[in-house]
């Protein structure tokens, strides 16, 4: 066997490996189920400075192919009347599954409209925890810059899960 057909048979086995490997990592992503429309709501805390407001909160957004999120609508509610002026800002927010029981959402801005409790807080990318039994989203404690701290649990409607 000359050395041209060694090499040809090298590079035709490591063609075959890369692509072996491109399908099992396809294979292997992960993907929020059902794929569709989906509505969460839940409770957020916003904080700013020595201030903090816990409020209703409800999303809308779409689970799409390939492990993708985007958030179309997020809206604050609730008894506290700071709430009613705290808005999500540059929607949609896009995100995706990171592991079985990890998200990570981006672009994360939102406006609160008061004296005491006030300014643009973001953007930045956060992550939350997933629950696919509880079909929970859990956001633990996240400095949102320049000063703000955001923290909360948002249940899914229907219940999203994390597959393979």
């Amino acid at each position: 066997m000359n050395s041209g057909t060694c090499l040809q048979k090298f590079f035709r086995g490591a063609l075959v490996m890369v692509a072996l490997l491109l399908g099992a990592t396809n294979a292997f992503a992960l993907n929020l189920q059902p794929l569709g429309y989906f509505e969460a709501s839940g409770r957020l805390s916003l904080g700013s400075g020595l201030l903090t407001v816990s409020c209703d909160v409800q999303i809308i957004g779409e689970a799409v192919s390939d492990g993708r999120i985007r958030v179309d609508s997020l809206r604050f509610s609730g008894g506290n009347p700071a709430c009613h002026r705290i808005r999500a800002d540059k929607l949609p927010w896009s995100g995706s599954v990171l592991s079985v029981d990890r998200l990570q959402l981006d672009g994360v801005t939102v406006v609160i409209k008061s004296l005491l409790f006030g300014g643009v807080c973001g953007p930045k990318s956060i992550q939350a925890t997933i629950d696919s039994t509880a079909a929970t989203l859990h956001f633990p404690r996240t400095l949102l810059p320049p000063d703000c701290r955001l923290e909360g649990t948002v249940k899914f409607t229907p219940a999203l899960k994390v597959r393979p």
